[in-house]
């Protein structure tokens, strides 16, 4: 499951995981009574903040030749550019510190950081083993329409034994639009890694029209009218971008729009060796 509908909006499921763990994690470190609770409020803060720092900036050092040569992506945090890890061990050795200068508040964040660590960390790997285990069952029976050739194939035959890129999109999608020049630039980059551009219910001429329009190039554009896809990867929303390897699993789907820097460093870090 990467997405979820609410109302006309769709939010990446991940996100609202962590958001949810994070309240947790709020609302029992204030429950503790006679204990200073702006101070604490503080403490809970600064935690979250150096922890998304250290995730972020660790990701962006690990993937600098992607970064370097567009520095204002680095603040594009949509991009899904974190490293999960190193998040975790800036905001546990802040806590940890904090803990040792301040005994009496010890128990309060041990507590407060346990139950949040554990229902964020078994939501997320019950969700990783859900699209590990689903994320291309359905899809790959998936059948699409070549839009220049009219050519009828299943996702598994177009993906056969070909690292790819699949992006699920559509012309009135505002992020859609906005991501399509990288995507165009680095299939160009990427001749090894095959780019699948699966437009979501929307007929051949408004997609040639829209084409036409742009100064940029797609290979490998298909139809999926009856948006399709989308559903069966779990996603109920646009954009969203899979990563599939060889071998045709799936090792990494993203939900919103990439930059380019985010997108070329998820094709060097899951498809190209």
């Amino acid at each position: 499951m990467l997405s979820i509908s609410i109302g006309p909006f769709a939010f990446p499921v991940n996100s609202l995981v962590f958001l949810a763990s994070l309240y947790v994690s709020y609302f029992l470190l204030l429950r503790n009574k006679g204990l200073d609770k702006p101070f604490l409020e503080k403490i809970f803060f600064q935690t979250v903040f150096l922890g998304l720092l250290s995730a972020r900036f660790v990701f962006i050092a690990m993937n600098w030749n992607s970064y370097s040569s567009s520095i204002l992506s680095v603040l594009d945090i949509r991009d899904g550019g974190w490293e999960v890890s190193a998040g975790l061990g800036g905001s546990l050795l802040f806590l940890s510190f904090c803990s040792w200068r301040q005994k009496q508040w010890r128990r309060a964040f041990v507590l407060s950081a346990s139950v949040s660590l554990s229902l964020w960390g078994l939501a997320t790997v019950y969700l990783n083993h859900l699209n590990s285990k689903n994320g291309l069952e359905q899809a790959n029976s998936v059948s699409l329409v070549a839009l220049d050739s009219g050519q009828q194939q299943t996702l598994q035959n177009i993906v056969l034994n070909k690292p790819s890129v699949v992006n699920l999109w559509a012309s009135w999608c505002g992020p859609c639009k906005n991501e399509m020049p990288y995507f165009a630039k680095l299939q160009k980059t990427y001749p090894q890694v095959q780019f699948v551009f699966v437009n979501q219910a929307e007929s051949s001429a408004t997609i040639q029209k829209y084409l036409a329009m742009q100064t940029f190039s797609l290979q490998g554009v298909w139809l999926d009218s009856g948006a399709q896809l989308g559903p069966a990867v779990g996603s109920n929303g646009l954009p969203t971008t899979l990563f599939i390897n060889a071998k045709g699993q799936l090792v990494k789907a993203h939900f919103g729009g990439l930059n380019e820097a985010a997108l070329d460093a998820f094709i060097q870090k899951t498809l190209v060796p």
